[in-house]
């Protein structure tokens, strides 16, 4: 395994496909990770850093000003597929098929911590998801369920039992909303917990399918999740503020909470049609533009903490960063 950095420029020809969207998008840089089925990855807060994992288990994190690799973090026996930042940036948490979850130092690249779960080979997936104070974890997976871990010294404090494909704390810290599929129900829906006592304050449906991811606003008011469709709550009432119809797997959210991106498959049945992303407007529910095309399937996105980027992951080696356009 490798990793190659290209440094492109904007303009029509970047990233070996022609870009026609119209704007201020186009492909500021692709790092390849050789031989790897790409899996998550993750802006650090500062924005400085970005945390790659994927099928090899072990994970990659660049310099996002030059496209360097800093290091390599080995530890993992199977795919990564879940990786969280902590809010001050000192942490990373990744989950793994292996059943556990590792807490690495980002100066050194140290492991600090191995906590084992419960997963199967053939639902290994997990979600992460700190708290904005740092101090507990929230994993999730669907023969796990959801499990809230102190941070300091890896104790369990909660287990939510059924079966987990999403979770987010609310900006203030004090809501978990955990996406699940109970066993005495027919779909998934979404649970709202107040952390302090784990009190049930709400239960969010309409979603047919596996939620994933979970984005809170950043005021904290709507919650967003996708079963393809993207679905906008209001959390304080937990009634459906807009469903915007959609083919998504995985959703990014602008830092200000005004742009969503959201993965869109490709641009046609032809097989050797790329794959792109859609913009949308988060206030009308109205599409933007379509860009950002890649050759594989896009198996994660993230937004850059200033909201000008967008990291997209491929099934296969390729990380694009995606300028969107000034003050997203």
């Amino acid at each position: 395994m490798g990793i190659a950095i290209s440094v492109l420029g904007l303009g029509a020809q970047t990233c070996g496909w022609l870009d026609t969207s119209v704007g201020y998008s186009g492909c500021v840089r692709q790092i390849t990770i050789n031989g790897q089925s790409l899996e998550s990855v993750k802006y650090s807060p500062d924005g400085t850093i970005l945390a790659i994992g994927g099928s090899d288990a072990v994970l990659q994190l660049v310099n996002v000003a030059d496209g360097s690799l800093i290091r390599e973090l080995k530890g993992h026996q199977s795919r990564v597929t879940a990786l969280a930042f902590s809010p001050d940036g000192k942490l990373l948490a990744s989950g793994s098929g292996d059943s556990t979850i590792k807490f690495w130092k980002v100066a050194d690249g140290s492991l600090i911590r191995s906590i084992n779960i419960p997963l199967t080979k053939s639902n290994s997936d997990m979600v992460l998801a700190f708290s904005p104070d740092g101090g507990l974890l929230a994993t999730g997976a669907y023969t796990t369920g959801v499990r809230i871990w102190q941070v300091s010294d890896g104790k369990e404090i909660k287990i939510i039992p059924d079966g987990s494909f999403g979770v987010a704390f609310s900006p203030d810290g004090t809501i978990l909303a955990a996406a699940t599929y109970p066993a005495s129900k027919s779909s998934p829906e979404i649970v709202l917990w107040r952390v302090k006592d784990w009190t049930k304050l709400a239960t969010l449906s309409g979603l047919k399918y596996i939620a994933r991811p979970l984005i809170f606003t950043p005021d904290g008011q709507q919650l967003i999740a996708t079963d393809g469709n993207i679905f906008i709550w209001k959390v304080a009432e937990g009634s459906l503020v807009r469903k915007i119809e959609d083919n998504t797997k995985t959703l990014a959210l602008s830092p200000k909470g005004n742009l969503l991106v959201s993965e869109a498959g490709r641009d046609s049945f032809d097989f050797r049609s790329p794959y792109y992303m859609k913009l949308w407007d988060i206030q009308t529910g109205q599409k933007l533009k379509n860009f950002g095309k890649m050759r594989n399937l896009i198996s994660d996105l993230d937004f850059s903490p200033d909201g000008q980027t967008v990291a997209a992951a491929s099934s296969y080696e390729i990380v694009r960063l995606w300028k969107v356009k000034p003050s997203s």
